[in-house]
């Protein structure tokens, strides 16, 4: 079953109104908490005997999560609520995982946790558009700078809340990212090796409203634009969820937690240059049982959807788009340094690559990379 959904401006505010303070914690950012409106409407929780807690950044991180759970205390919340980007709601998921089941966050991603517990409901409350994480069973984790990622049906919140208000407020540079992830989101599920119908026509849908609003709603601060971007990337989650991610998604995490290169933008400068390597599949490279035919049309499907034709154009496209959004569209300049190729290769996450329905040896990447 997928999350409950709850949408529409002012949604926070009613949704807050029907939880009980005193057995309710919620996890707010540092900055968006307050700049989105959230803690004003969330101060009625506080005033009832709720907790507030607050999520520090960058990165989503074991250190991080055993901080907020130290905070929390032994004693579960019935309702954990998390307020914020993908940072914040993934976060929330293993920290409501480890307050469950007593387990630290190192033995999680060592072992998963104990099936027997049972997690506090989690609402969660993007105040971004693009990671979907309100509508995924999974979460990204980083220890000693390695990321992991977490896939426990649990992990699934029992409620989203998605409140155009709260999103309107994000920095240009973090929408921007944010929107790309969500159009990445959508592409890969689409040409993934576990897509299906379903998935193939929810990322489709929602990649058309992304592509059609992406412009007016970051650059221009349009607000139905905006509002649409937060709804059809709560749907690229769900699309995300069926089919988790490719090469795109693998290549993106050593810029993010290496060189500071915000999630979606490190996705994005890889996105078009997997589509013509995905475009040129052959019987001897293909991975998807279903073949080379339907891998090539699955690429022309997710191109035309962005108003392209192939893996090219998508490329020109998104640099343009990067552009018109304040971002660098070349890897070496969004990192403000020369990245060493061989090093960023050998940090690929293989289980990523193995949903790519390309196969992806280590001079392929390489090949790949050279040009982004």
């Amino acid at each position: 079953m997928g999350a409950e959904m709850v949408r529409g401006l002012g949604s926070f505010g009613d949704v807050v109104g029907s939880l009980t303070g005193s057995g309710c914690v919620i996890l707010g950012g540092q900055t968006s908490f307050q700049a989105s409106g959230a803690a004003v409407a969330a101060q009625t929780i506080v005033e009832a005997g709720g907790r507030l807690v607050r999520v520090r950044g960058p990165l989503p991180t074991t250190e991080e999560v055993d901080r907020v759970v130290a905070e929390i205390g032994e004693e579960p919340p019935e309702t954990l609520v998390g307020v914020g980007g993908g940072l914040l709601i993934d976060v929330m998921k293993v920290v409501g995982l480890s307050l469950a089941t007593g387990t630290s966050t190192g033995e999680i991603i060592a072992h998963g946790a104990d099936v027997s517990g049972d997690l506090p409901s989690m609402v969660a409350v993007p105040t971004t558009a693009g990671s979907g994480a309100e509508r995924t069973p999974f979460a990204v984790l980083y220890q000693d700078g390695i990321k992991h990622s977490i896939d426990d049906s649990r992990l699934l919140p029992s409620r989203a809340v998605l409140d155009p208000t709260l999103s309107r407020s994000a920095p240009k540079p973090v929408a921007a990212a944010a929107a790309l992830d969500a159009m990445a989101h959508c592409v890969e599920s689409i040409w993934a090796c576990r897509s299906t119908l379903e998935s193939q026509a929810v990322a489709a849908e929602a990649l058309s409203r992304l592509s059609a609003n992406v412009e007016a709603g970051v650059v221009g601060g349009d607000g139905p634009s905006q509002e649409e971007l937060l709804y059809a990337s709560s749907d690229a989650g769900a699309a995300i969820a069926i089919t988790r991610t490719t090469a795109a998604h693998a290549l993106s995490y050593h810029l993010t937690s290496e060189h500071q290169v915000a999630h979606g933008h490190a996705v994005a400068l890889t996105l078009g240059l997997l589509a013509s390597y995905n475009e040129a599949v052959d019987e001897s490279s293909v991975t998807d049982p279903r073949g080379v035919d339907h891998v090539r049309s699955a690429v022309s499907a997710a191109c035309q959807k962005i108003g392209v034709s192939d893996g090219a154009e998508l490329t020109h496209r998104l640099r343009e788009l990067m552009e018109s959004m304040g971002l660098a569209s070349m890897v070496d300049a969004a990192a403000g340094h020369t990245v060493d190729r061989e090093l960023w290769v050998s940090a690929v996450n293989a289980e990523r690559l193995s949903n790519n329905p390309r196969g992806l040896g280590h001079a392929d990447l390489l090949e790949l990379v050279r040009e982004a």
